[in-house]
């Protein structure tokens, strides 16, 4: 099963991340963790993000970690359909 995990590094984003490292760490497939921020300023706030999601997949299978740029919905269904994932986390509200 194909798993990709996002986040803004809102609250709620990763909450999704927590959540959806357990339902990973059942996995035999590697995760994804996508990072979307809309601008280039928000990098580094992303990168740490995504390091907490990898530090959630310990145990798993090494994840493999995207950063896109650009609206957070435009990015993450880009990614959902050149990725053909099985399950999507996500949190329901985001920076905005």
């Amino acid at each position: 099963m194909r798993i990709l995990l996002c986040t803004d590094s809102s609250p709620h984003g990763q909450a999704a991340l927590r959540f959806g490292a357990l339902i990973a760490r059942a996995s035999p497939v590697p995760a994804t963790l996508l990072g979307v921020m809309e601008q280039r300023a928000e990098r580094a706030r992303i990168e740490r993000a995504l390091e907490v999601g990898r530090h959630l997949l310990e145990g798993a299978p090494v994840p493999q970690i995207k950063i896109r740029q650009g609206h957070a919905a435009d990015e993450i269904l880009d990614e959902v359909t050149l990725g053909a994932y099985d399950l999507v986390g996500l949190g329901a509200r985001g920076r905005r």
